[in-house]
C-alpha cells in the first residue's frame, strides 16, 4: 500500500514537471512565433532572442543564423535587381543615343552633300528631296538671296523651276518672306487659327489653297541673310518638335551651301573677266598655253600676211582736239577695225599711235590668210572713205550700235593701207604686262607697204600679189625703192 502511494505521488510529480514542460515549451514556443512572425514581416529582418539554452532557443539561433543568410540573399538581390535597372537604364539610353547617332550621321551625310553643290539650282533640288522624304509637304518653297536680289524656287514635276507668280513672290503677307525679312522661325499645325501671330492674312499655298500646317526656317550666316526655305501642308498637326529640329539643323547646311555657290558665282564672274581679258590681249592658243604652262614657247609661222594702217595728216588734224575728243576719235575708229578683223579672222597684234597692226594666219594656220586680209583692207578703207556705204553693207554693226550711237562716221577721211605676206615669228615678250607679238621681215616689209601707199588704197607686195592675183583686180605699180629695203615690187588692190 506503501508503494502504490509513493508510486502515485511519483507519477503526480511527473505529471506536474511533465505539464510545467509543456506549458512552458507551449509560452516559449508561442513566444518564438510571435517574435519570427514580427522578424519575417519587418522590412529588415530582426534578430530574435530567446532566453535558455533549451531546443526553443536553439531554434532562435538557427532562425537568426537563416536570417542573417537571407538578409545577405536580399542584399545581393537588391543588388542585382539595381544592375538589372541599370543595365535596362542603359540599354534604354544606348538606343536613344543610338537613334541620335544615326540622326546626326543622316545630317552629317546630308550636309556634305548639300555643301558640296555651288549651283543654287542643285542645292534646291537636293533640299527638296530630303525634306520631302522626311515629313509631309505639299508644297516646299526656298528663297535665295543673290546679289541683293531675291530668287524664288520650287518642285514641279520632280524639277526645281523658279517660281512664276509674281504677286505670291512680292506679298509681305507670305510666310517665307515673313521668315526671311524677320529672321525668324515660323511654326503652326493649325495655320488658319493661328496665323495673326506672324501675318495679317490667311496664309496661302502658290495655287491659292489654304494651308493648315507649316515650318519656315530662315536660312542665315554669321548674321548675313542668305534666305529662308518654308514647309506646307495641308492636313493639321503635320509637323513636330522633330520635324522643326530637322528642318533648321538642314537649314543650316543650305546657309552654307547658298553662301559657297554665290562666292563660286562671283568667283566664276571674276575668272570670266580674266579670261575675257587675257582673250584681249593675247589670242585664244596662246593664252590657253600660258595658263597651262605659265609660259608660251615663241613659233615660226611660214604662210602669214601682215597688214599695218596709218591715217594721212594724222598730226594736223588731232592738233585741232582736246585730248578727249581725240581719244573718242581713235577709239571710234579702232573698235569698228576691231570688228572687221573678227569678220575675217584676223588677230589684231597692238595699236602704235594711229597705226593699226594685225596679221591673218595665226595662231591657226589659214591658207586664205592673204585673201582675208585683203578683204578686210578694203572694209577699213571704205570705213573711213564712205562710212555710209560701210554701215549699209553692215547694217548689225557691234560697235555703229553700242557706244557710238549718234556717231556716223570719223573726222579721220583718209588712211593708207599696207600689206605683205611671208613667215614671222610669234611670242610673248615681257614677264609682267604680257605683250603678244610678231617679228621678221615680212612685218617690216608690210610695214614699208603702207607707208609707200596713197590715201585710201590699199598697196601690197609682189610676195601678196602672187597669192591674191586670181581673186582680185590688182595694179602693177612697178618697182618701188623701199626704206632699208631697196626696190620692191608694189601693187595697188583697185
Amino acid at each position: 500500500m506503501q508503494n502504490v502511494f509513493v508510486l502515485t505521488i511519483v507519477i503526480i510529480l511527473v505529471l506536474a514537471v511533465v505539464l510545467f514542460i509543456y506549458v512552458t515549451s507551449r509560452r516559449r514556443l508561442n513566444e518564438l512565433k510571435e517574435k519570427t512572425d514580427f522578424a519575417v514581416q519587418s522590412d529588415d529582418l530582426i534578430k530574435i532572442e530567446m532566453s535558455g539554452r533549451d531546443l526553443i532557443a536553439a531554434i532562435a539561433a538557427n532562425f537568426n543564423q537563416l536570417g542573417e543568410r537571407l538578409k545577405k540573399f536580399r542584399d545581393k538581390n537588391i543588388q542585382l535587381s539595381n544592375v538589372e535597372s541599370e543595365k535596362l537604364d542603359r540599354e534604354g539610353k544606348l538606343k536613344v543615343f543610338e537613334t541620335h547617332l544615326s540622326q546626326l550621321n543622316m545630317l552629317t551625310d546630308i550636309g556634305r552633300d548639300l555643301t558640296a553643290s555651288l549651283n543654287v539650282n542643285d542645292i534646291a533640288k537636293k533640299l527638296f528631296k530630303y525634306i520631302s522624304s522626311s515629313m509631309m509637304a505639299e508644297e516646299i518653297s526656298l528663297l535665295a538671296l543673290h546679289d541683293g536680289v531675291k530668287h524664288y524656287y520650287t518642285v514641279k514635276d520632280g524639277k526645281v523651276s523658279a517660281i512664276e507668280n509674281l504677286e505670291w513672290c512680292t506679298d509681305p503677307d507670305n510666310i517665307l518672306n515673313w521668315s526671311f525679312e524677320n529672321n525668324k522661325e515660323v511654326y503652326l499645325n493649325d495655320a488658319d487659327k493661328d496665323y495673326a501671330q506672324y501675318v495679317f492674312k490667311v496664309l496661302k499655298m502658290q495655287d491659292g489653297s489654304p494651308v493648315a500646317a507649316v515650318i519656315a526656317v530662315p536660312l542665315s550666316l554669321s548674321n548675313i541673310k542668305i534666305g529662308a526655305v518654308s514647309v506646307i501642308c495641308k492636313s493639321k498637326n503635320a509637323f513636330s518638335e522633330y520635324h522643326l529640329d530637322f528642318s533648321r539643323s538642314i537649314a543650316s547646311y543650305v546657309s552654307v551651301a547658298i553662301y559657297n555657290a554665290n562666292l563660286y558665282g562671283e568667283l566664276g564672274d571674276e575668272k570670266q573677266k580674266s579670261e575675257d581679258l587675257l582673250l584681249n590681249i593675247l589670242p585664244g592658243e596662246v593664252a590657253n598655253e600660258l595658263k597651262k604652262k605659265g609660259k608660251s614657247e615663241a613659233r615660226l609661222y611660214k604662210n602669214v600676211s601682215v597688214m599695218f594702217t596709218d591715217f594721212v595728216n594724222f598730226t594736223g588734224l588731232s592738233s585741232n582736239l582736246t585730248p578727249q575728243e581725240l581719244i573718242a576719235e581713235i577709239d571710234f575708229c579702232f573698235k569698228n577695225f576691231d570688228e572687221i578683223s573678227d569678220r575675217y579672222g584676223l588677230e589684231k597684234i597692238k595699236t602704235i599711235g594711229d597705226s593699226y597692226f594685225a596679221v591673218c594666219g595665226l595662231p591657226a594656220e589659214n591658207p586664205s590668210h592673204a585673201q582675208n586680209i585683203i578683204h578686210a583692207a578694203k572694209d577699213i578703207i571704205l570705213f573711213i572713205s564712205n562710212p555710209q556705204s560701210y554701215f549699209e553693207k553692215y547694217p548689225s554693226s557691234v560697235n555703229r550700235l553700242s557706244g557710238f550711237k549718234d556717231k556716223k562716221e570719223s573726222m579721220f577721211k583718209f588712211i593708207r593701207v599696207g600689206v605683205n605676206s611671208g613667215p614671222v615669228v610669234a611670242g610673248i615678250v615681257g614677264s609682267r604686262k604680257f605683250a603678244y607679238d610678231i617679228w621678221g621681215d615680212t612685218v617690216n616689209v608690210a610695214s614699208r607697204m603702207e607707208s609707200n601707199s596713197e590715201s585710201n588704197r590699199l598697196n601690197i607686195s609682189g610676195t601678196t600679189y602672187e597669192l591674191v592675183k586670181d581673186d582680185f583686180k590688182c595694179e602693177y605699180r612697178g618697182r618701188i625703192n623701199a626704206k632699208n629695203k631697196g626696190e620692191i615690187d608694189m601693187y595697188f588692190v583697185n
